[in-house]
């Protein structure tokens, strides 16, 4: 993760690179808060995968990975989250309805705030 400080306003690319990315890179937690949340995939060592394999990448590694959202996911998002065993006992996650927030936090030193739903 490139070290960086301030607020900045980001949009489009940019978000995949500076936010979604670096998630693979976290060592210690990720935080997610969503309204609603996607089956996305992600480009990975020459590879679009579901962005569902990088966290249960993350999981085996120790990292704690804490989702917050409003609705239950859709079809393809749980198709796509059965595929990660792991992941069900590992991940905390919480459903709120009054959840319409976009965050994400790695590790404590990048947090994102925006529109963007994951």
């Amino acid at each position: 993760m490139e070290e960086q400080s301030g607020t900045r306003f980001i949009t489009n690319e940019q978000l995949y690179k500076q936010v979604i990315v670096p998630v693979s890179a976290a060592s210690s937690f990720v935080w997610i808060g969503t309204a609603d949340i996607k089956d996305l995939h992600v480009h990975s060592r020459g590879k679009v995968l579901s962005f569902l394999s990088i966290l249960d990448g993350l999981v085996k590694k120790k990292v704690s990975i804490r989702l917050l959202h409003a609705k239950e996911p859709g079809a393809n998002f749980r198709r796509s989250f059965d595929r990660y065993p792991m992941l069900w006992d590992s991940i905390e996650r919480q459903l709120c309805p009054r959840v319409h927030f976009k965050h994400i936090v790695i590790d404590g030193k990048l947090a994102y705030s925006g529109s963007a739903n994951l």
